[in-house]
């Protein structure tokens, strides 16, 4: 489910959500903070169904605002989600 903000355990694998439909078939791409292309690579994997995996998230490497555009010669549409990897906490409320 599409979610404005994720908040998720750090070293986790998160799945953020893209589900478009249309005719003719939309492009989906997912962006950045800095607004780049985000390609298929060791932590990233582009589904086939448009949503986005992030592998062994962390706060430094992966938090902020990631955006799904779907276009097709009609026009365009994107919607934007928060990811904010957290630490995990010990039972006595102590972060690992």
């Amino acid at each position: 489910m599409w979610t404005v903000s994720r908040l998720e355990y750090e070293s986790t694998t998160v799945q953020l959500f893209c589900r478009t439909s249309g005719t003719p078939t939309p492009t989906i791409t997912w962006y950045d903070n800095m607004n780049n292309t985000i390609d298929d690579s060791e932590q990233f994997s582009n589904a086939v169904n448009g949503d986005l995996l992030i592998r062994d998230i962390s706060w430094l490497n992966n938090m902020g605002v990631y955006r799904c555009s779907a276009e097709n010669e009609y026009g365009t549409q994107s919607v934007e989600t928060f990811l904010y990897p957290t630490p995990r906490e010990d039972r006595f409320g102590a972060a690992e």
